[in-house]
């Protein structure tokens, strides 16, 4: 399933997921060689992965495939917003 859905990613998502887990380079690494920054290497990364989300599980948001928040866990913008801090 997974080297399916590879094959129908675009060839530069494609080569960032087999730089990044297949020959286990370093944001910084990836940076440096395709001349950015390492934060916008990982953000590339990133994008990459969730397409091929996408494509595994269908949609265009694969954020809504992480399931909900385990019991008591609130992401920070609610917990911000509610007054709630963490301890």
């Amino acid at each position: 399933m997974l080297e399916d859905a590879q094959k129908e990613l675009r060839l530069g998502d494609r080569g960032l997921i087999e730089e990044r887990f297949y020959q286990k380079r370093s944001f910084a690494e990836m940076g440096l060689s395709l001349n950015m920054s390492e934060d916008a290497a990982r953000m590339k990364v990133n994008r990459a992965l969730a397409n091929l989300r996408a494509i595994m599980f269908g949609g265009e948001d694969s954020t809504r495939l992480a399931g909900p928040p385990a019991a008591g866990v609130q992401p920070a913008c609610i917990r911000r917003a509610s007054g709630v801090h963490p301890a």
